[in-house]
């Protein structure tokens, strides 16, 4: 679009404005200031408030708008102090992982393992390591990063990194720089109760100092409000349309702004122990982006009860087997289905133009290693598979599931892979190692977000269909690699 000014001036008159009035400004005085330095006409006047607003936006600037006035992050951020609870294996290891734990309360230029942090009680800043670990376990500390960063994280990290994470084995350790804090936990006698609390000296260059935090009842009262008081904000941004927002961090940073500072501002609760205890905010991937959505919001755009699990045992009589749940009911039957993923056959059947719920009985009989426990289980499974036929089939539309029942084929075949594997070498996932049972439950978790997201009434945008199938063919690779070493280990034919 032309314009009767130079967007190079204008840019050159932001920095300006922004150098002389840097702790913060109203929109309206500086759009005031401008129009008249730069004589914008009023033909002129919707185009350049639009790009200034995307120029301010570039720099470090929360929006109130209550106020209408832009307030710097350093000056927001600078004294806040935040909760950071190590985990058992960073205590054992006497490390703490940056991972996403820093990113919304410093800026974005600093690298994680760029920060200085001075411990309080001696003065001293605390050295770096570098420090190797399993990418399954690794993911856990960054994983609010997003699945489309943390692995170019991890390369950034360490270059050596590119070839482990190319090749796509969870098992594989990656190289990353962490902080050493062996002294300080064995000073501190510090367990899994206790936390360290930072406290942002300088949001700008990364600067935060530490103490630790003993565990205490007035902590744990108090987490309860923080907790309902971040779901309330958060709640309010990721459903309001209007905000854009380019990462997870951002977003979590913006709560802090908006939110009530005599509750946030009080560290009674990680964003990690948030993130865990929460049920009203759920991160999820959309348009190929990690995002945090409401629970509610994305309960709203999936088939009916489309991640119902529980079942109403009042409805039967007591069974001697498990029915609490439909998960819990195929496992103990020896089925290894989750709810959701009888949602996607049931989705598929539809999409292929059948009619009737019984080639999915079929597939779980065929699939079951174990017999029900008796005639009311069986009863109970039928039951639960007619009313998710009848639920699915009131809102399933043939002609718009075109793009995402292609999807569902590829992922159909996945999921049978596994089932396959199971049946046809009598493995039992709980008599397998620990770390194989957990990358096995790890898998299917990640793959019941995707089903989420397919299963869905969300579209699916052109750029991102091919990306799902490619990232479907990965996840399969990597699926079969983890079931070769499996059936090498226990001497089976597959």
């Amino acid at each position: 679009m032309a314009y009767n000014y130079n967007i190079s001036e204008l840019e050159n008159e932001v920095v300006k404005y922004l150098g002389d009035n840097d702790s913060g400004f109203k929109g309206i005085d500086i759009a005031e200031f401008l129009v008249k330095k730069l004589s914008i006409s009023d033909e002129d006047m919707d185009g350049f408030l639009a790009e200034l607003s995307d120029i301010i936006s570039e720099y470090p600037y929360f929006y109130d708008e209550e106020t209408q006035s832009y307030v710097n992050k350093y000056d927001f951020f600078n004294g806040l102090e935040i909760r950071i609870n190590p985990t058992k294996f960073e205590i054992d290891n006497g490390i703490l992982m940056p991972g996403h734990r820093f990113f919304p309360f410093c800026c974005e230029s600093v690298f994680p393992s760029e920060l200085k942090l001075t411990d309080n009680s001696t003065g001293s800043e605390v050295e770096l390591k570098e420090f190797e670990i399993p990418i399954q376990d690794a993911v856990n500390y960054y994983i609010l990063l997003g699945a489309e960063e943390l692995f170019h994280y991890f390369i950034a990290d360490h270059m050596t990194n590119n070839e482990i994470v190319s090749r796509g084995n969870p098992n594989e350790k990656v190289t990353l720089t962490v902080y050493s804090f062996q002294e300080f936990y064995k000073r501190n006698d510090f367990n899994e109760n206790d936390s360290i609390i930072f406290k942002i000296e300088d949001w700008d260059n990364g600067y935060f100092s530490f103490r630790v935090e003993k565990s205490n009842d007035e902590e744990l009262s108090k987490q309860k409000e923080w907790l309902e008081e971040f779901d309330a904000v958060l709640k309010k941004l990721v459903t309001d349309k209007k905000i854009n927002y380019s990462s997870i961090s951002d977003m979590i940073a913006l709560a802090y702004f908006r939110g009530n500072r005599d509750v946030l501002f009080q560290p009674y609760m990680s964003i990690d122990q948030y993130m865990s205890d929460t049920d009203e905010i759920e991160m999820t991937v959309f348009e190929g982006m990690s995002i945090l959505r409401s629970t509610e919001e994305l309960e709203e755009n999936v088939f009916p009860a489309a991640e119902s699990n529980d079942i109403d045992e009042s409805m039967f009589s007591i069974s001697q087997g498990n029915i609490s749940s439909i998960d819990g009911l195929l496992k103990d039957i020896g089925c290894y289905m989750t709810a959701i993923e009888i949602d996607t056959f049931i989705l598929n059947e539809m999409f292929q133009g059948g009619e009737s719920i019984e080639p999915i009985v079929d597939r779980i009989v065929y699939f079951k290693q174990g017999k029900f426990t008796d005639d009311i289980q069986e009863a109970v499974l039928l039951n639960y598979l007619d009313d998710r036929w009848e639920l699915l089939e009131e809102k399933y539309r043939r002609h718009a599931d075109q793009e995402k029942g292609e999807i569902r084929l590829k992922i159909i075949q996945v999921l049978e892979n596994r089932l396959h594997f199971f049946n046809n070498n009598s493995i039992k996932i709980d008599d397998l190692p620990e770390y194989q049972k957990k990358v096995i439950e790890t898998n299917v978790e990640n793959m019941g977000h995707l089903l989420k997201q397919i299963n869905s009434d969300f579209s699916i945008e052109d750029s991102e269909f091919e990306k799902i199938l490619d990232g479907i063919e990965k996840f399969d690779a990597l699926q079969e690699t983890l079931f070769d070493d499996i059936a090498k280990e226990l001497g089976t034919n597959e």
